[in-house]
Protein backbone atom coordinates (compact mmCIF):
# COMPACT_ATOMS: atom_id res chain seq x y z
CA UNK A 1 0.00 0.00 0.00
CA UNK A 2 1.36 3.44 -0.88
CA UNK A 3 2.30 5.96 1.24
CA UNK A 4 0.11 9.11 2.31
CA UNK A 5 1.35 12.54 2.28
CA UNK A 6 0.06 15.63 4.23
CA UNK A 7 0.97 18.55 1.83
CA UNK A 8 1.75 22.03 2.85
CA UNK A 9 -1.49 23.83 4.39
CA UNK A 10 -2.66 26.64 2.09
CA UNK A 11 -3.61 29.80 4.53
CA UNK A 12 -7.19 29.42 2.49
CA UNK A 13 -8.07 25.74 3.26
CA UNK A 14 -8.77 27.05 7.18
CA UNK A 15 -11.94 28.88 5.93
CA UNK A 16 -13.06 26.10 3.62
CA UNK A 17 -13.01 23.69 6.94
CA UNK A 18 -15.28 26.61 8.70
CA UNK A 19 -17.52 26.68 5.61
CA UNK A 20 -17.62 22.77 5.67
CA UNK A 21 -18.51 22.66 9.49
CA UNK A 22 -21.27 25.31 9.12
CA UNK A 23 -22.79 23.44 5.65
CA UNK A 24 -22.85 19.61 7.97
CA UNK A 25 -24.70 21.56 10.82
CA UNK A 26 -27.22 23.13 8.28
CA UNK A 27 -27.16 20.22 6.98
CA UNK A 28 -28.24 18.87 10.20
CA UNK A 29 -30.81 21.62 10.93
CA UNK A 30 -32.71 21.15 7.76
CA UNK A 31 -33.02 17.45 7.84
CA UNK A 32 -34.32 17.35 11.78
CA UNK A 33 -36.90 20.50 11.08
CA UNK A 34 -38.13 17.73 8.95
CA UNK A 35 -38.81 15.22 11.81
CA UNK A 36 -39.94 17.58 13.62
CA UNK A 37 -42.57 19.57 11.71
CA UNK A 38 -44.08 16.16 10.63
CA UNK A 39 -43.66 15.03 14.53
CA UNK A 40 -45.95 17.88 15.95
CA UNK A 41 -49.34 16.25 17.14
CA UNK A 42 -52.60 18.05 17.43
CA UNK A 43 -51.70 19.86 21.01
CA UNK A 44 -48.81 21.20 19.38
CA UNK A 45 -50.15 23.24 16.66
CA UNK A 46 -53.28 23.78 19.19
CA UNK A 47 -50.23 25.43 21.07
CA UNK A 48 -48.61 27.17 18.14
CA UNK A 49 -52.20 28.45 16.78
CA UNK A 50 -53.13 30.20 20.38
CA UNK A 51 -49.55 31.59 20.23
CA UNK A 52 -48.25 35.33 19.91
CA UNK A 53 -45.05 34.12 18.04
CA UNK A 54 -43.87 35.35 15.40
CA UNK A 55 -41.74 31.94 15.11
CA UNK A 56 -44.94 29.53 15.92
CA UNK A 57 -47.28 31.59 13.16
CA UNK A 58 -45.09 31.10 10.88
CA UNK A 59 -45.01 27.22 11.91
CA UNK A 60 -49.06 27.31 11.93
CA UNK A 61 -49.38 28.41 8.75
CA UNK A 62 -46.76 25.92 7.66
CA UNK A 63 -49.47 23.06 7.89
CA UNK A 64 -52.03 24.56 5.37
CA UNK A 65 -48.73 24.01 2.71
CA UNK A 66 -47.63 20.44 3.97
CA UNK A 67 -46.25 19.61 0.17
CA UNK A 68 -44.41 23.11 -0.84
CA UNK A 69 -42.52 22.44 3.04
CA UNK A 70 -41.49 19.39 1.98
CA UNK A 71 -40.51 19.98 -1.07
CA UNK A 72 -38.43 23.61 0.26
CA UNK A 73 -36.68 21.28 2.97
CA UNK A 74 -35.81 18.59 0.05
CA UNK A 75 -33.97 20.63 -2.30
CA UNK A 76 -32.36 22.66 0.17
CA UNK A 77 -30.99 19.45 2.12
CA UNK A 78 -30.05 18.03 -0.92
CA UNK A 79 -28.32 21.37 -2.20
CA UNK A 80 -26.21 21.43 0.73
CA UNK A 81 -25.27 17.95 1.00
CA UNK A 82 -24.35 18.36 -2.75
CA UNK A 83 -21.75 21.32 -1.65
CA UNK A 84 -20.65 19.31 1.45
CA UNK A 85 -19.57 16.47 -1.28
CA UNK A 86 -17.65 19.49 -3.40
CA UNK A 87 -15.73 21.17 -0.97
CA UNK A 88 -14.70 18.29 0.96
CA UNK A 89 -13.27 16.14 -2.05
CA UNK A 90 -11.71 19.65 -2.96
CA UNK A 91 -10.29 20.00 0.76
CA UNK A 92 -8.84 16.45 0.74
CA UNK A 93 -7.12 16.85 -2.62
CA UNK A 94 -5.58 19.89 -0.85
CA UNK A 95 -4.73 18.57 2.09
CA UNK A 96 -3.24 14.84 1.44
CA UNK A 97 -1.75 13.64 -1.36
CA UNK A 98 -2.51 10.00 -1.67
CA UNK A 99 -0.13 9.01 -4.59
CA UNK A 100 -1.17 6.09 -6.37
CA UNK A 101 -2.86 4.47 -4.15
CA UNK A 102 -6.56 4.99 -5.38
CA UNK A 103 -8.35 2.58 -3.45
CA UNK A 104 -7.50 4.69 -0.16
CA UNK A 105 -8.62 7.80 -1.94
CA UNK A 106 -12.04 6.40 -2.59
CA UNK A 107 -12.25 5.06 1.07
CA UNK A 108 -11.76 8.59 2.35
CA UNK A 109 -13.66 10.51 -0.28
CA UNK A 110 -17.13 8.62 -0.69
CA UNK A 111 -17.33 6.63 2.71
CA UNK A 112 -15.42 8.85 4.82
CA UNK A 113 -17.70 11.92 3.85
CA UNK A 114 -20.67 9.72 3.73
CA UNK A 115 -20.54 8.49 7.39
CA UNK A 116 -19.93 12.06 8.12
CA UNK A 117 -23.26 13.31 6.38
CA UNK A 118 -25.37 10.16 7.92
CA UNK A 119 -24.28 10.70 11.40
CA UNK A 120 -24.09 14.48 11.37
CA UNK A 121 -26.49 15.19 8.81
CA UNK A 122 -29.18 12.71 9.47
CA UNK A 123 -29.39 10.70 12.19
CA UNK A 124 -28.31 12.52 14.93
CA UNK A 125 -30.52 15.61 14.11
CA UNK A 126 -33.18 13.18 13.58
CA UNK A 127 -32.97 11.19 17.25
CA UNK A 128 -33.03 15.35 18.42
CA UNK A 129 -36.19 16.53 16.44
CA UNK A 130 -37.99 13.58 17.51
CA UNK A 131 -37.52 13.85 21.39
CA UNK A 132 -38.02 17.58 21.37
CA UNK A 133 -40.05 18.24 18.21
CA UNK A 134 -41.76 21.90 19.11
CA UNK A 135 -38.30 23.58 19.96
CA UNK A 136 -36.30 22.52 16.66
CA UNK A 137 -39.61 23.19 14.85
CA UNK A 138 -39.26 26.59 16.25
CA UNK A 139 -35.90 27.13 15.95
CA UNK A 140 -35.86 26.49 12.10
CA UNK A 141 -39.54 27.91 11.27
CA UNK A 142 -37.87 31.70 10.09
CA UNK A 143 -35.28 30.18 7.89
CA UNK A 144 -37.71 27.52 6.72
CA UNK A 145 -39.69 30.75 5.43
CA UNK A 146 -36.73 32.37 3.90
CA UNK A 147 -35.95 28.97 2.43
CA UNK A 148 -39.25 28.75 1.00
CA UNK A 149 -39.27 32.04 -0.50
CA UNK A 150 -36.02 31.56 -2.15
CA UNK A 151 -36.94 27.89 -3.36
CA UNK A 152 -40.76 28.68 -4.36
CA UNK A 153 -39.89 28.10 -8.27
CA UNK A 154 -38.30 24.34 -7.45
CA UNK A 155 -40.44 23.92 -5.13
CA UNK A 156 -44.06 24.26 -7.09
CA UNK A 157 -42.30 22.56 -10.17
CA UNK A 158 -42.05 19.72 -7.94
CA UNK A 159 -45.04 19.78 -6.23
CA UNK A 160 -47.13 20.14 -9.53
CA UNK A 161 -44.91 17.50 -10.66
CA UNK A 162 -45.47 14.71 -7.87
CA UNK A 163 -49.54 15.82 -8.58
CA UNK A 164 -49.63 14.36 -12.00
CA UNK A 165 -47.57 11.96 -10.82
CA UNK A 166 -50.37 10.49 -8.46
CA UNK A 167 -53.41 11.27 -11.10
CA UNK A 168 -51.26 8.80 -13.18
CA UNK A 169 -50.17 6.47 -10.85
CA UNK A 170 -53.32 6.64 -8.75
CA UNK A 171 -52.86 6.60 -4.83
CA UNK A 172 -53.78 3.33 -2.66
CA UNK A 173 -55.35 4.01 0.48
CA UNK A 174 -54.66 1.87 2.86
CA UNK A 175 -57.71 -0.42 3.40
CA UNK A 176 -58.64 -0.97 7.00
CA UNK A 177 -59.11 -4.95 7.90
CA UNK A 178 -62.12 -5.83 10.01
CA UNK A 179 -59.79 -7.66 12.63
CA UNK A 180 -57.51 -5.15 12.56
CA UNK A 181 -61.07 -2.55 14.06
CA UNK A 182 -61.72 -5.38 16.31
CA UNK A 183 -58.57 -4.98 17.90
CA UNK A 184 -59.08 -1.28 17.80
CA UNK A 185 -62.30 -1.80 19.75
CA UNK A 186 -60.67 -3.70 22.13
CA UNK A 187 -57.76 -1.59 22.93
CA UNK A 188 -59.91 1.81 22.74
CA UNK A 189 -62.98 0.47 25.04
CA UNK A 190 -63.15 1.58 28.11
CA UNK A 191 -62.81 -0.68 30.84
CA UNK A 192 -66.18 -0.01 32.71
CA UNK A 193 -67.86 -1.11 29.39
CA UNK A 194 -70.15 -4.00 29.78
CA UNK A 195 -68.65 -7.09 28.30
CA UNK A 196 -72.25 -7.76 26.12
CA UNK A 197 -71.36 -4.37 24.06
CA UNK A 198 -67.97 -4.82 23.27
CA UNK A 199 -69.07 -8.35 21.71
CA UNK A 200 -71.70 -6.65 19.86
CA UNK A 201 -69.32 -4.05 18.23
CA UNK A 202 -66.88 -6.66 17.64
CA UNK A 203 -69.06 -9.44 16.36
CA UNK A 204 -70.18 -6.30 13.75
CA UNK A 205 -66.50 -4.89 13.08
CA UNK A 206 -65.84 -9.20 12.36
CA UNK A 207 -68.81 -10.04 10.69
CA UNK A 208 -67.60 -9.59 6.73
CA UNK A 209 -64.77 -11.71 7.49
CA UNK A 210 -67.20 -15.04 8.69
CA UNK A 211 -68.25 -17.92 6.61
CA UNK A 212 -71.70 -19.43 6.61
CA UNK A 213 -69.94 -22.68 8.54
CA UNK A 214 -69.70 -19.96 11.48
CA UNK A 215 -72.96 -19.25 12.15
CA UNK A 216 -75.05 -22.55 10.58
CA UNK A 217 -77.06 -25.02 12.82
CA UNK A 218 -75.78 -28.61 12.71
CA UNK A 219 -78.27 -30.71 11.39
CA UNK A 220 -78.47 -32.99 14.18
CA UNK A 221 -80.11 -29.80 15.71
CA UNK A 222 -82.82 -28.57 13.00
CA UNK A 223 -86.16 -29.12 13.07
CA UNK A 224 -86.92 -31.21 9.46
CA UNK A 225 -89.88 -32.53 8.01
CA UNK A 226 -90.21 -35.91 6.08
CA UNK A 227 -92.15 -35.62 2.56
CA UNK A 228 -93.94 -39.04 4.01
CA UNK A 229 -95.10 -37.12 6.90
CA UNK A 230 -99.16 -36.83 6.91
CA UNK A 231 -100.61 -33.16 7.04
CA UNK A 232 -101.59 -34.24 10.64
CA UNK A 233 -98.13 -34.72 11.81
CA UNK A 234 -96.78 -31.87 9.94
CA UNK A 235 -99.41 -29.52 11.64
CA UNK A 236 -98.18 -31.44 14.68
CA UNK A 237 -94.29 -30.71 14.83
CA UNK A 238 -95.48 -27.02 13.27
CA UNK A 239 -97.69 -26.20 16.38
CA UNK A 240 -94.52 -27.39 18.34
CA UNK A 241 -91.41 -26.01 16.79
CA UNK A 242 -92.26 -22.31 16.92
CA UNK A 243 -90.43 -21.73 13.46
CA UNK A 244 -91.48 -19.85 10.85
CA UNK A 245 -90.06 -21.95 7.82
CA UNK A 246 -88.68 -25.52 7.86
CA UNK A 247 -86.64 -27.55 5.57
CA UNK A 248 -88.49 -30.31 4.29
CA UNK A 249 -86.20 -33.69 3.23
CA UNK A 250 -87.15 -36.94 1.47
CA UNK A 251 -86.01 -39.83 3.25
CA UNK A 252 -82.92 -38.46 4.55
CA UNK A 253 -82.32 -35.28 5.53
CA UNK A 254 -79.42 -34.85 3.30
CA UNK A 255 -81.84 -34.68 0.44
CA UNK A 256 -83.69 -31.56 1.45
CA UNK A 257 -86.80 -30.68 -1.33
CA UNK A 258 -87.54 -27.26 -0.09
CA UNK A 259 -88.49 -25.16 2.65
CA UNK A 260 -92.28 -24.95 4.28
CA UNK A 261 -93.27 -21.38 4.73
CA UNK A 262 -95.51 -21.65 7.91
CA UNK A 263 -97.64 -18.74 6.52
CA UNK A 264 -98.35 -20.68 3.41
CA UNK A 265 -100.33 -23.46 5.58
CA UNK A 266 -102.43 -20.55 6.95
CA UNK A 267 -105.24 -20.30 4.52
CA UNK A 268 -105.97 -24.20 4.77
CA UNK A 269 -105.24 -25.12 8.34
CA UNK A 270 -108.20 -26.75 10.17
CA UNK A 271 -109.82 -27.52 6.97
CA UNK A 272 -107.94 -30.58 5.05
CA UNK A 273 -106.96 -33.17 6.98
CA UNK A 274 -106.00 -35.12 3.96
CA UNK A 275 -103.75 -31.66 2.36
CA UNK A 276 -100.91 -32.41 -0.04
CA UNK A 277 -98.75 -30.19 2.03
CA UNK A 278 -96.10 -30.85 -0.38
CA UNK A 279 -97.42 -29.38 -3.30
CA UNK A 280 -96.86 -25.68 -1.12
CA UNK A 281 -92.99 -26.13 -0.13
CA UNK A 282 -90.58 -23.72 -1.94
CA UNK A 283 -87.73 -24.18 -3.51
CA UNK A 284 -84.43 -24.25 -1.51
CA UNK A 285 -81.54 -22.53 -1.57
CA UNK A 286 -77.79 -23.77 -1.27
CA UNK A 287 -74.89 -22.13 -0.48
CA UNK A 288 -71.22 -23.67 -0.17
CA UNK A 289 -70.00 -23.60 3.76
CA UNK A 290 -67.10 -21.38 3.29
CA UNK A 291 -69.65 -18.40 1.65
CA UNK A 292 -69.05 -15.08 3.34
CA UNK A 293 -71.60 -13.58 5.36
CA UNK A 294 -71.58 -10.34 3.63
CA UNK A 295 -72.32 -11.86 0.38
CA UNK A 296 -74.85 -14.40 1.82
CA UNK A 297 -76.87 -11.16 3.65
CA UNK A 298 -76.97 -9.39 0.39
CA UNK A 299 -78.42 -12.53 -1.61
CA UNK A 300 -80.76 -12.93 1.27
CA UNK A 301 -82.01 -9.07 0.37
CA UNK A 302 -82.12 -9.42 -3.46
CA UNK A 303 -83.80 -13.16 -3.43
CA UNK A 304 -86.12 -11.76 -0.15
CA UNK A 305 -85.24 -15.23 1.65
CA UNK A 306 -84.52 -15.98 5.38
CA UNK A 307 -83.00 -19.23 5.48
CA UNK A 308 -80.54 -21.04 3.34
CA UNK A 309 -78.85 -24.74 3.48
CA UNK A 310 -75.45 -24.69 3.70
CA UNK A 311 -73.78 -27.32 0.96
CA UNK A 312 -70.10 -28.84 1.95
CA UNK A 313 -68.47 -28.93 -1.12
Amino acid sequence: MGNVFLLDIPFGVFPGILVLILLIISSGLISGSETAYFSLNPPDFETLRNSKSSSDKLLSSFRSKPKELLATILIANNLVNVSIVILSTYLIAVLFNFGENRMLSFVVEVVAITSVLLIFGEIIPKILANKKPLSIARLMAKPLNVMMHLFKPFSMLLVRSTKIIDKRVGVKKHQISMSEISVAIEITADESAPKEEKMILKGIATFGEKEAREIMQSRVNVTALDTALPFSEVMKTVSGSGFSRIPVYEETIDKVMGILYIKDLLPIAGKEKDFDWVSIIRPVFYVPENKKLNDLLQEFREKKIHLAIVVDE
